[in-house]
C-alpha cells in the first residue's frame, strides 16, 4: 500500500504537477518619493517566486498576462465600507509581461523584481493589485494576484503606510 501511495505521489508531484499546478508567490512593495508640487513618485516592485522544482512560463502568445495596477481610492468612504480589488479610479496599468518581452520563463526556486514608477497625487489613498494569469485562452484559467494599500502623505520625506 505505501508503494502504490508513494507512486502516486511521485506520478502528481513530476508529471501533472509540471503543468497543472504552477505557483507564482508574488509580493508587493511601495515606496513614496518626492517629486514636485503636490505630486509623489509611487515606487512599486513586484517580487515573484517560483518555490517549485519545476519551471513554468508565461506566454503573452497564449493570452497569458502579468500586470501591475494602481487605483486611487475615492476619500468619502463611509465606516464600515469594503473597497474590492478592482474599486477606484484606475490611474495606471503597466503590462508585467509585455515589458519581459512578451513572455517569461520562471525557473524553479528563481525570484525575480519588476519595478514600477507612478506619479500619484498627495494625499490620496492607492489601491495595487499584481495579478498574473495563464492558461486565459482555455476554459480554465489559473491565477494568482497579491494586494496592498498605500498611503501617499502630503509632507516633504519619504514615507509609506501599507496594509495587506
Amino acid at each position: 500500500m505505501l508503494v502504490l501511495i508513494a507512486c502516486l505521489w511521485l506520478y502528481f508531484h513530476f508529471v501533472y504537477g509540471q503543468d497543472e499546478l504552477w505557483q507564482g508567490n508574488i509580493n508587493l512593495s511601495a515606496e513614496v518619493l518626492p517629486y514636485h508640487d503636490d505630486l509623489k513618485l509611487l515606487v512599486v516592485h513586484v517580487r515573484t517566486k517560483n518555490p517549485r522544482d519545476v519551471q513554468f512560463e508565461l506566454n503573452k502568445e497564449e493570452m497569458d498576462s502579468f500586470e501591475l495596477r494602481a487605483r486611487e481610492l475615492p476619500l468619502n468612504g463611509d465606516e464600515g465600507k469594503v473597497f474590492n480589488e478592482e474599486e477606484g479610479r484606475l490611474i495606471a496599468r503597466a503590462d508585467l509581461l509585455q515589458l519581459a518581452g512578451g513572455g517569461y520563463i520562471f525557473l524553479p526556486k528563481a525570484e525575480m523584481d519588476d519595478m514600477q514608477v507612478f506619479v500619484v497625487r498627495s494625499g490620496s489613498w492607492i489601491s495595487l493589485t499584481a495579478e498574473m494569469k495563464s492558461k486565459t485562452g482555455q476554459s480554465y484559467v489559473k491565477e494568482n494576484d497579491a494586494s496592498m494599500v498605500v498611503y501617499v502623505k502630503a509632507d516633504t520625506g519619504n514615507s509609506v503606510v501599507r496594509a495587506r
